[in-house]
């Protein structure tokens, strides 16, 4: 095992900016560029203010910074929706940290990197270490070490649990588990210390670190509802005086890694349903060590190869190689931090670079990842901040995304492209304007384009009146047209059907109420989102909206959530629409429609339309 020597010297930032710019410009692909986020203690001596940003490209690795993006108190941990649009920063060890310390939640605009701040709410306890987004997005997860006191009975530790609102706002917590228990070490003599968490990719179970009592928790997740119950049993104890600090988990999240601060080793778990079973321990020190050295962080590589872990004392990187059978470690390396006490490591998402955060010497060092070795080398690339405590990239967006809107103001052409009128349609007021009503018999408008061909993600909205009629009603139909044959690949099969297409349709109970019905369909996925027991009034204005972000495909109705499900969609081909019709002419709709959007990305429900009328 090496340690090698930290180079003579190291890039400032001006010229690590300068060469992002002309990387910029020779590659300014989205796909290439990140929003990097440091989070940072703002208490004296730190001349740290918050939240601090800077843009990055894994394709040349170079950064530029932006600066301060966010003041705010103590941002220890910084993380972000799936989807990229908002930001939660814990709030360690504010006035109120004796009673309760905050979360603070942001919008992202990610052309610019700024943070605008949306709400503060309670973390649940003192001393907020670290908040983490589960899979879907629903709820913000985030544990408490708890106020500093010798009386156990006035620490308030806890595990706590927010929901994230459609806005991006943070509702109060809706769970908090306080853990309790005698110590297992007489180093832990103030009780429970919770510090890490982490979600399974399948967003079923969340383990949950804790320091003091030397365990780790397991508990049961539901995104829907959304709630967390603890699991049975409830934890698995670790050696006496570990201390676990942080989790991560495998690729194909069977193993579980857990550092320990207090010892300086890691705990492998295999993992069964959620059921913790320990298989090893191993030091993230090199033999005969007799330094003083705390754990802090700890990370895997996208391959699942290589296990990276920050030791603070020996201010080292220790780099493991994993065992894809049988997950156990095997120590290969020890790096220099290329700064003091490294609080934080973060890969990036491209799985080229790590970014170490050494809060005692303020810089973030970045390092090169061979991915043959799992090998760190210094790029030359430091970000200078006082006390840095996170990092957390976010996909930078260079160009806004494709949009077109359709106003149903006329017959002879909608969003100027040519329309075919079947039946006699008519244009009548609504309260987003015009709109075109239909019969339910036999009236439908053929547009010639359809408006999400080439979308990888995507956001179809509609802003329409149900008034009863059928049972099934196909309203809304955009289909891919066969290249072969010119037709709609949805309405006669071909040599070449994939059978592509988006819809909207409803289902009508007992002519008073009604559901929607979402789906998509194509080579490799099928999917309706139906959900029976989301029932409207017939007769009044609606705003509906289906939205894929890459991984999930949701539908909404005045921006309450219907459903979801994973879905593997594929861009669709150029086609056509029918609106009032399923494109085969079956189904006819019985109402109006006055407005339909669609966008080349999946929006918040705080970006849909809105409209008098209807209500979100």
């Amino acid at each position: 095992m090496r340690v090698p020597r930290p180079p003579m010297s190291v890039a400032v930032a001006g010229l690590a900016a300068a060469a992002w710019l002309a990387a910029a410009r020779a590659s300014p692909q989205a796909s290439d560029e990140y929003v990097v986020y440091v989070g940072s203690y703002t208490d004296p001596p730190s001349t740290s203010r918050g939240i601090y940003g800077w843009r990055f490209s894994p394709a040349s690795g170079a950064t530029a910074p932006l600066g301060l993006v966010a003041q705010t108190v103590n941002p220890a941990y910084v993380h972000a929706t799936p989807d990229g649009r908002f930001l939660f920063a814990t709030n360690w060890q504010t006035a109120a940290a004796e009673k309760a310390d905050t979360v603070s939640a942001y919008a992202i605009d990610a052309k610019s990197g700024a943070l605008t701040l949306l709400n503060t709410a309670s973390a649940g306890g003192g001393l907020p270490n670290q908040v983490v987004v589960d899979p879907r997005g629903a709820v913000a997860a985030v544990t408490n070490y708890g106020f500093r006191a010798a009386d156990p009975d006035r620490n308030n530790s806890s595990f706590a649990v927010l929901k994230i609102r459609p806005d991006g706002t943070l509702d109060d917590p809706l769970y908090v588990d306080h853990h309790a228990g005698p110590a297992v070490s007489p180093r832990q003599t103030s009780g429970a210390h919770t510090h890490g968490v982490v979600f399974t990719k399948d967003d079923r179970f969340a383990f949950v670190a804790e320091l003091g009592l030397d365990r780790v928790y397991t508990y049961r997740v539901d995104p829907a509802k959304p709630t967390l119950t603890p699991s049975s049993p409830p934890f698995v104890t670790l050696s006496a005086g570990s201390g676990p600090r942080r989790l991560v988990l495998s690729p194909t999240d069977r193993f579980l890694y857990v550092n320990h601060e207090t010892d300086s080793k890691v705990s492998v778990f295999s993992v069964d349903e959620g059921r913790l079973t320990e298989i090893q321990q191993i030091s993230t020190l090199p033999a005969g060590f007799a330094g003083r050295n705390t754990t802090a962080e700890i990370q895997i590589d996208k391959s699942g190869r290589f296990l990276y872990v920050s030791n603070r004392g020996a201010d080292t990187v220790a780099m493991f190689a994993v065992d894809p059978t049988k997950g156990t470690l095997t120590l290969r390396e020890l790096f220099p931090a290329l700064g003091r006490t490294p609080r934080n490591i973060t890969i990036d998402p491209s799985g080229r670079y790590l970014f170490v955060s050494n809060q005692g010497s303020n810089n973030v060092v970045v390092f090169a990842i061979d991915a043959s070795t799992g090998r760190l080398t210094s790029t030359g690339t430091e970000l200078k901040i006082d006390q840095p405590a996170s990092v957390l990239f976010v996909k930078a967006a260079t160009a806004a995304p494709r949009q077109i809107t359709w106003a149903f103001d006329r017959l002879d052409t909608i969003g100027g492209v040519k329309t075919t009128v079947d039946g006699h349609p008519r244009i009548i007021d609504s309260p987003a304007g015009k709109a075109v009503e239909f019969d339910g018999v036999g009236d439908s408008l053929l547009i010639e384009q359809h408006p999400l061909a080439g979308a990888e993600t995507f956001t179809f909205e509609a802003i329409f009146r149900p008034d009863g009629g059928a049972a099934q009603q196909r309203w809304f139909h955009l289909a891919e047209i066969d290249p072969k044959t010119g037709l709609a690949t949805s309405v006669e099969k071909t040599t070449t059907e994939p059978n592509s297409r988006v819809l909207f349709e409803i289902r009508v109970v007992d002519e008073k109420q009604w559901y929607l019905d979402a789906f998509i369909n194509g080579p490799g996925y099928s999917k309706a989102l139906m959900f029976a027991d989301k029932r409207h009034a017939i007769g009044r204005w609606y705003h509906v909206a289906q939205v894929y972000d890459g991984k999930w495909y949701r539908s909404y109705v005045n921006g309450e959530l219907q459903g979801e499900a994973e879905v593997a969609f594929t861009p669709q081909g150029p086609g056509r629409a029918s609106v009032g019709v399923r494109m085969n002419k079956v189904n006819y709709f019985h109402g109006a429609v006055a407005k339909a959007r669609f966008t080349s990305a999946a929006l918040a429900v705080s970006q849909f339309m809105t409209v008098s009328g209807t209500s979100r």
